[in-house]
């Protein structure tokens, strides 16, 4: 149904979860069995969907409009409509002064590009994860106060990321291991070889994350090619260009293919360091 939808109406808003929805099919199987399944399932959630929204997010606003109109906020006043906001009189507060819009676009960038690139630097540290998500989870409520639903699905998938309920099961496991008997044997807790159907979710967790990259440089290639105007597919993987107006001004596509590749290097010291 969220297919046929943005087949109607251009929508970034649907892919996370229609993506989500899509690679939870393969853990099923052996969710209930097989822990590396569960595990797989939380990280191709963050690594692969929620980072990239948001990290290319701000990359593709960089790409259109330029560091410095993100760096001065000049973006706002047209990059928002205030008939969708549920609260018009304060948007139109932050129209009237040039300082409040500079720091709403400061905020945006922070929660939108570095708090993505540091999660990428320092993937191992969970408190910056869960910073990570409950930033975003604040950065959504207050789109939604100030200019719409848009992305307020994404909610749920951070809630799902930070596993709640994974420090509750975490001291179940715990007292599980403390056997009644003293002179009793810990219960095993080795692991079983990967299954085929671990491989395949690893293989399916790289396509996900290379067909990110692949939209965010087909648009930079496109600029370099001296062929301006967006390319979206917005399926399965979208531009998540929103709010830009696609002026493509002169001097600004070097800036997004720049960090696109600076997040490539990000996302392999990743995967090869462990991270």
């Amino acid at each position: 149904l969220g297919a046929i939808a943005v087949t109607y109406e251009h929508l970034h808003t649907m892919s996370g979860c229609m993506l989500y929805v899509l690679v939870a099919c393969l853990a099923i199987p052996d969710l209930e069995t097989n822990r590396r399944s569960a595990a797989w399932l939380r990280h191709i959630l963050f690594a692969a969907i929620l980072v990239p929204s948001y990290l290319f997010a701000g990359i593709s606003k960089i790409r259109y409009d330029g560091i410095w109109v993100q760096l001065t906020g000049s973006w706002f006043p047209t990059g928002v409509d205030p008939a969708h906001a549920m609260l018009p009189a304060a948007l139109q507060l932050i129209k009237d002064y040039p300082m409040m819009q500079t720091l709403m676009s400061w905020g945006n960038l922070v929660v939108e590009f570095f708090l993505p690139l540091a999660v990428l630097l320092h993937a191992d540290v969970m408190p910056l994860r869960y910073l990570f998500h409950l930033s975003e989870l604040l950065f959504h409520v207050s789109i939604l106060i100030l200019m719409s639903p848009n992305f307020l699905r994404h909610c749920l998938l951070h809630i799902l990321a930070m596993d709640p309920l994974g420090i509750y099961d975490a001291t179940m496991m715990q007292q599980r291991r403390r056997p009644h008997n003293k002179d009793a044997a810990p219960p095993s807790t080795r692991e079983t070889a990967a299954s085929r159907l671990d491989w395949i979710r690893i293989c399916i967790g790289m396509i996900v994350l290379a067909w990110n990259f692949q939209v965010q440089l087909a648009s930079d290639t496109r600029s370099l090619r001296g062929k301006p105007g967006r390319g979206n597919p917005y399926l399965p993987v979208p531009e998540y260009s929103m709010f830009v107006k696609s002026r493509d001004q002169q001097g600004t596509w070097y800036q997004g293919l720049v960090l696109d590749i600076l997040a490539l290097g990000l996302y392999m010291r990743c995967m090869f360091m462990g991270g």
